[in-house]
């Protein structure tokens, strides 16, 4: 709707004409002039007698006979009646005093004004002493409401199913809110086609707008719900100086090795030096030893062990999903290489590449769960999309893991599964960025759950999920008809398979169940977080989520929420 500019207000106003008016023009105006002010002279005095303030009377002599003689007129410059669009700029085209046929440079007096911001008829006064000449201007609405479809304009639905108008809106720049006065022609059936439905209205000046909604209806699609993630094999025990286990610790890193003897030190050696010896400790059958990275001289290592009569360079025959990849640690850039089953540590300068990563769910030849009509790798892509538009808007720098459907960012063994390569990519690319997520949409067997669920690490703390518990509080006040009795921010025991509930900041030593969380932590020392907004599998849930668009505003307060942890200041979409 356009703006409503200044009224615009024309008041006296000064116009000119010919000049060197002849001598008989200026006697004339003068003689009115004086006749005039005689006039008003007559009136006072007349006045004052009446008060009984004087008692003498006045004669004035005119000439008036002379003047009733002479033709004056004001002479209206342009059209006598003017019709202009609303908000258009008005201009006066102005007057002239006439005298006997020749125009003069008198003075003319404008009186009135014009608000092209309201239609209707305005009279404007022209005057040259008691001669006056009126103009009328027309403001005409000429500017057509405007329709709004909330939700989707174009919708899928299953065969069989009723369809639900997401709803509308209607206003106009002078009537106001006509929603009441949309009409809405055409139907649509629980057969298969394609439907399209008119909205129209009309305002009061008989301006009008339309829109259209077009809404598809298909065979369901199988049901399924999205896969449910295996926990990784069982390593198997080795022994001598082969390395059963490297894991994340504050500062580096610890190895683990079961060995029959007593090892006296782990040690990292870099071209044939040693830089560092790492005191042993025995627990049961594992001997560990801790290794600081943090402050680690740039370069390339390599871990060997003690056992008495020299130094052995340790063995790794840990799988690659079991085994730690890349990690910052410090201001160092720490990266592990297993090359001929040798333990190689690389580091360099950390710098981030990225302020926001993000995972799009499934993908590729899994499309995630599927309510009969919608593919939840699709939903994933198109919110994703969204929402990365959205904060390179605000300057950030963004990656995805797919821009299709095509899983375009993979890494690892060639004969991981997708759903692996996936999260290991993610791991490797989530080292260097500020924020990661993984956005996804849920699915429950007896469509009973609804509303946003957000998953997140097991070790995170209180502090660390300030950006996330922020968002979910945003989530829960805006979805309606929650069900109470379901976990909504939480992490999952890998071991027990039990949901452990995270909304207070609860820190459990426990492995994580879901990949996206478990991949980044374990292999790479990154903690990702998952989102799901609504339940696919709910038709109320999802109807107000998707057909209704709410999945915007569900959007922008997470970008609101990242754009304001990394420092910058959100400006909602236009």
């Amino acid at each position: 709707m356009s703006k409503k500019p200044k009224k615009k207000k024309k008041a006296i106003k000064k116009t000119t004409a010919k000049k060197g008016l002849k001598p008989k023009i200026k006697q004339i105006l003068t003689t009115i002039k004086t006749t005039i002010l005689a006039k008003k002279l007559i009136f006072a005095i007349a006045a004052c007698l009446f008060l009984g303030i004087v008692s003498i009377v006045v004669f004035a002599t005119s000439t008036r006979n002379e003047v009733e003689n002479e033709r004056i007129i004001v002479k209206l410059l342009g059209e006598e009646y003017l019709s202009i669009n609303m908000y258009e700029e008005y201009e006066s085209p102005g007057a002239v005093v006439v005298i006997n046929g020749l125009e003069t440079d008198e003075e003319v007096e404008i009186v009135g004004e014009v608000d092209t911001g309201i239609p209707g008829e305005y009279l404007i006064e022209y005057r040259f002493m008691e001669i006056v000449a009126i103009r009328t201007v027309r403001v005409i609405d000429n500017v057509p409401p405007v329709i709004t479809l909330k939700g989707r304009e174009n919708i899928t639905i299953a065969e069989g199913d009723t369809f639900r108008e997401p709803g509308f809106s209607a206003v106009d720049n002078v009537d106001g809110d006509i929603t009441d006065k949309v009409e809405v022609t055409g139907e649509v059936k629980k057969t298969r086609g394609n439907y399209v439905l008119s909205y129209t209205v009309s305002d009061s000046a008989g301006n009008t707008a339309s829109a259209t909604r077009n809404v598809r209806v298909i065979r369901p699609l199988p049901i399924r719900q999205a896969p449910q993630e295996e926990p990784p094999p069982v390593q198997q025990i080795v022994f001598h100086n082969e390395i059963n286990g490297i894991h994340f610790i504050n500062n580096g890193i610890q190895v683990s090795f079961i060995h029959e003897r007593d090892i006296n030190a782990v040690l990292l050696v870099r071209n044939g030096e040693i830089h560092g010896t790492y005191q042993v400790t025995r627990s049961g059958r594992y001997q560990r030893a801790d290794i600081p990275l943090n402050s680690l001289a740039h370069g390339i290592y390599y871990i060997y062990i003690n056992i008495g009569e020299g130094n052995e360079r340790a063995l790794n025959r840990l799988d690659n999903i079991s085994r730690v990849a890349r990690a910052r640690k410090g201001n160092n850039l720490v990266t592990f290489n297993y090359a001929n089953n040798h333990v190689q540590i690389s580091t360099q300068p950390f710098a981030f590449h990225y302020d926001i990563l993000i995972d799009v769910g499934h993908g590729g030849r899994d499309p995630g769960a599927v309510n009969g009509t919608h593919l939840e790798r699709d939903l994933n892509l198109e919110v994703t999309l969204y929402e990365a538009r959205r904060f390179r808007e605000h300057g950030l720098r963004v990656r995805l893991n797919r821009n299709g459907n095509d899983l375009e960012m993979v890494r690892g063994d060639v004969d991981w599964a997708e759903t692996r390569k996936r999260f290991y990519a993610i791991g490797h690319y989530g080292v260097v960025s500020r924020v990661i997520y993984s956005n996804h949409h849920n699915s429950s067997a007896d469509g009973s759950r609804n509303g946003p669920e957000i998953i997140v690490p097991a070790t995170m703390t209180s502090a660390e999920l300030v950006p996330e518990r922020r968002i979910f509080n945003y989530w829960i006040n805006m979805t309606p008809n929650l069900n109470p009795h379901q976990f909504r921010f939480y992490t999952r025991n890998l071991d027990t398979r039990e949901f452990l509930n995270k909304i207070n900041g609860e820190v459990y030593n426990v492995r994580n169940w879901y990949g996206m969380n478990r991949i980044l932590f374990e292999l790479f020392n990154v903690k990702g977080i998952i989102f799901e907004p609504a339940y696919m599998s709910n038709p109320e849930n999802f109807h107000w989520y998707w057909h209704q668009n709410n999945w915007i505003p569900m959007s922008e307060r997470k970008i609101q929420t990242y754009v304001e942890y990394l420092g910058g200041t959100y400006t909602p979409p236009a």
